[in-house]
């Protein structure tokens, strides 16, 4: 009897060492593929590394950051403005190859196979026409395929607006909504053109979501508005306009909680003397939620009144423990939303405008803002827990964690690694 009961307590210890082994095994593995912006529909990319990974580095681009880190086994994909896509060490940043397009480099590189995709274009106007339509288009615009071990360009696409925004990869198609108003499908592998559908809504620095199943959704300008469409056959699910003398949707990637849809733009103020919010005019910042299986709008709340700057008129949200986290253009405020019914549970001061994405991980969340400064803030409370004055600026190039290390791009094209250990030592 004794011994059958040994039997089963060895056999429970093996498959409980078994499954932890398992786990353990997970953990330590770097995602090879990123297919979408900031890696998940929430907008939040924490990659675990399996042990702790704490690690400080500083590498200098030639032009300033508009994106985002993305991470492929031990290595960190990073664009530029100066034209250039960089693969960097992961333990050291020390660059492993470089290439260097036509144009601009904006959107965070997807990985797909051994494959970096990104987008070329610049955010200069070649038709400008406000609130009835806008077509960024200056030089060279279009998707490249860049071989991810040796920064060979193996494709490229030609497109007919900006490629700033970023894609999303459904099924082996990378899909791009561009400056244009276009809706691009190509095959991802080789860069062959599959479909294209007319959104009519232009995207600047917007992303497209996988927001659930095949269902994508974007965001554009000229109507202001965001868009969900099948990523099979690009047929547009629902479009959902805000009123048509606002404006920012184009620069507002949308998130997700595989609920609703959350974003923000800007409302015309009714003593505006402009038809139009742009840059340089006033502007009412308003976050929302949108319900992601029909369209209708759950929540719009107006948080912050001011003058849009010239470039990027949004920020970037995060969804994080049933809140929506945004920052502001305009304020140097950072808000948190109940995702539910968009109260304010908190807003923080901080020392500049916050316009780049957010991360949080184990109840904190994390960002740059355009003082110089990267935080460390409560999730639950908006305590500051901790602040590192950086040198440079923070624009709308946004944080990752890796391990215990968060990585950022600068405005002036610093790109940093951060031991997550850093903010205890800097309150």
């Amino acid at each position: 009897m004794n011994s059958i009961k040994t039997a089963r307590r060895v056999c429970v210890l093996l498959i409980l060492l078994a499954c932890a082994c398992s786990r353990l095994t997970a953990a330590q593995s770097l995602p090879l593929e990123w297919h979408s912006f900031r890696l998940n529909p929430e907008l939040n990319p924490v990659v675990s590394t399996g042990a702790p990974l704490a690690v400080r580095w500083t590498f200098k681009t030639g032009g300033g950051i508009s994106s985002s880190p993305t991470i492929s086994g031990d290595v960190v994909f990073i664009a530029s403005n100066d034209h250039r896509l960089y693969a960097l060490d992961l333990r050291t940043g020390r660059p492993r190859w470089v290439y260097t397009a036509e144009n601009e480099i904006m959107s965070a590189p997807l990985i797909v196979g051994n494959l970096a995709i990104v987008g070329e274009g610049n955010n200069y106007s070649t038709n400008f026409d406000p609130p009835n339509y806008g077509l960024l288009a200056d030089g060279a615009n279009g998707l490249i395929g860049v071989d991810a071990s040796t920064g060979k360009e193996r494709w490229k696409y030609h497109l007919p607006g900006s490629a700033m925004p970023t894609g999303a990869v459904i099924d082996g198609i990378i899909e791009e909504h561009d400056a244009a108003g276009m809706l691009f499908a190509l095959n991802a592998v080789d860069g062959k053109y599959k479909w294209r559908r007319y959104l009519v809504s232009a995207a600047a620095m917007s992303a497209a979501n996988n927001f659930t199943g095949k269902e994508v959704v974007t965001a554009g300008d000229y109507p202001n508005s965001v868009i969900a469409f099948d990523g099979t056959t690009g047929r547009t699910i629902w479009h959902t306009e805000f009123p048509p003398d606002s404006s920012a949707s184009a620069d507002c990637p949308p998130a997700s909680d595989g609920h609703a849809i959350y974003g923000m733009y800007f409302a015309r103020p009714a003593d505006s003397k402009y038809n139009f919010v742009g840059f340089t005019t006033p502007g009412i910042e308003h976050a929302y939620a949108i319900n992601g299986s029909n369209g209708k709008i759950a929540w719009d709340v107006p948080l912050v009144r001011g003058i849009l700057p010239v470039n990027n008129h949004a920020s970037i949200p995060l969804i994080y423990e049933n809140t929506m986290f945004v920052g502001s253009p305009v304020s140097r405020t950072l808000f948190a939303l109940d995702v539910g019914s968009g109260k304010i549970k908190w807003k923080l001061p901080v020392r500049g405008v916050v316009q780049g994405g957010l991360v949080g991980d184990r109840d904190q969340i994390y960002f740059g803002d355009r003082a110089g400064f990267l935080w460390a803030v409560d999730a639950k409370t908006g305590a500051p827990l901790g602040k590192i004055k950086m040198k440079d600026k923070f624009n709308v190039g946004s944080p990752i964690i890796v391990g215990q290390t968060l990585i950022i791009g600068s405005g002036h094209g610093y790109v940093f690694a951060v031991p997550i250990a850093s903010f205890t030592s800097h309150k």
